[in-house]
């Protein structure tokens, strides 16, 4: 386990911990484009797909350079649209489970908070694909180097 210096390190044991846990992705990456890019099969090798995006961070000073940095990550869950009848294929919601059972509690490095569950929210639905999105947080203290 790494030790990760700021949200760039933090994505990619995400990244790491969820390729490791959800064996029926078909694919784990760092991902900042369009959901449409996604949907419409342009970055797709198959379903399910798990996209991890950098939401966001609110640094608050500790002392001096230190820091305390709550970071929020979002895990896009795209996945084939099951219908009842349909037992060979993994769904959306059985990948949203995957994914909150491997991060939620997880501490990913020693100098990260445990990982705390957000929203999850559906954000993409049609007759063939449905997509969620799966919020998350993690915290770190964190130095900034003063300005020479």
């Amino acid at each position: 386990m790494s030790t990760p210096r700021d949200f760039l390190d933090v994505q990619q044991l995400v990244i790491d911990k969820l390729a490791a846990d959800v064996t029926a992705a078909k694919s784990v990456r760092a991902y900042a484009g369009q959901l449409d890019d996604i949907i419409e099969g342009r970055l797709v090798k198959g379903f399910p797909l798990l996209a991890v995006l950098f939401a966001g961070d609110d640094p608050e000073q500790l002392d001096g350079p230190n820091y305390h940095v709550p970071m929020d990550f979002t895990v896009l869950v795209v996945a084939h649209t099951l219908r009842d009848t349909d037992d060979t294929r993994i769904g959306a919601g059985e990948t949203v489970r995957a994914v909150r059972t491997s991060l939620v509690n997880a501490r990913l490095a020693p100098n990260l908070e445990c990982v705390i569950p957000g929203r999850v929210d559906l954000l993409y639905s049609s007759p063939t694909v449905t997509a969620y999105q799966v919020a998350f947080s993690v915290s770190m203290d964190q130095e900034f180097s003063w300005p020479e």
